[in-house]
């Protein structure tokens, strides 16, 4: 029973560490694509989407389909194209990849954390 007490507890934690995480990813990506946030809301979901878009301005040169339904990927993509961000620095784009890299791979312990239990 103890095991299973500290497991959800862990569980817990890196729920909290993938919302700060989370944070820290649309406080740098906001620049470049300010709506993203309201647009997509799953903290996973977004950091995916952050890295397949990276820069690119043309977001229908980007397939989202793999990621989010379809009606998302069209709000997306339209949105995208009126958007008023701006490319973002090599730093920023940089630092903002390696939050997303840390959101996936917080989210893959969890979910073999949950496989083990």
């Amino acid at each position: 029973m103890r095991l299973l007490v500290q497991c959800n507890r862990l569980a817990v934690d890196i729920d909290n560490e993938i919302a700060a995480v989370h944070n820290f990813i649309r406080d740098k990506y906001r620049l470049k694509f300010p709506e993203l946030e309201s647009l997509v809301h799953h903290p996973i979901d977004y950091a995916r989407v952050v890295q397949r878009i990276g820069n690119e301005m043309d977001l229908t040169l980007v397939n989202l389909d793999d990621i989010l339904p379809a009606a998302t990927v069209m709000v997306v993509t339209v949105t995208g194209t009126t958007t008023s961000g701006k490319p973002l620095s090599a730093e920023n784009l940089g630092k903002a990849e390696e939050g997303c890299a840390m959101a996936l791979s917080l989210d893959e312990d969890k979910r073999l954390q949950q496989l083990l239990v």
